[in-house]
């Protein structure tokens, strides 16, 4: 029975780190995506602005 409950909060501890592991990450990713579209964006402004004149 000890094994078991050793497993099982191995199990957990384990997924507890995948689960955090993968928010860090998608942040990261999201937050690096949302700058890239802003550069991009502004890029887009700058030389459609440019193009008018």
């Amino acid at each position: 029975m000890l094994q078991f409950s050793a497993l099982a909060l191995y199990l957990v501890l384990l997924a507890g780190f995948f689960f955090l592991l993968y928010s860090v990450v998608n942040r990261a990713v999201l937050n690096a995506l949302r700058t890239h579209h802003g550069e991009v964006r502004a890029e887009e402004e700058r030389s459609a602005r440019t193009e008018r004149t």
